[in-house]
């Protein structure tokens, strides 16, 4: 019996694991696997297509502060609003993490467009300033 979100598609799991040989990841695992990938590379790390990523870890050394926090928020939201087409109304704030020195937790709220169905991720992001 097929799935009711098998219009999503289906590609590889982040990391990689057994799984992925057998089946893939599908539907809104998918996305949520889709955006950490676009967080965690740097615009320039891929050869074929530099401009895919995201500028998040220029915050890498800064202080953990307001600005930081605003900055690091631009820079998720720009590079999912430009590379992640399956979601909408999109919602980033980052904030200091009050049990780990030096995380910041990027909180990302926005709604499958498939599916009209909300999802929430937090990103846990370390920095060294």
């Amino acid at each position: 019996m097929p799935d009711e979100h098998d219009f999503l598609g289906k590609g590889w799991t982040y990391p990689m694991s057994e799984r992925t040989s057998r089946s893939g990841a599908g539907g809104d695992d998918s996305i949520a696997q889709a955006i950490v990938i676009i967080i965690r590379t740097m615009k320039g790390e891929r050869v074929m297509r530099p401009s895919f990523g995201c500028d998040i870890h220029k915050v890498i050394f800064e202080l953990q502060n307001s600005t930081t926090y605003h900055t690091a928020e631009r820079y998720v939201r720009e590079a999912l609003e430009e590379w992640e087409p399956r979601i909408t109304d999109l919602e980033v704030k980052a904030a200091p993490d009050p049990d780990v020195s030096g995380r910041i937790n990027i909180s990302i709220n926005y709604t499958v467009v498939a599916t009209n169905t909300q999802k929430n991720l937090v990103y846990p992001f370390y920095i060294t300033g």
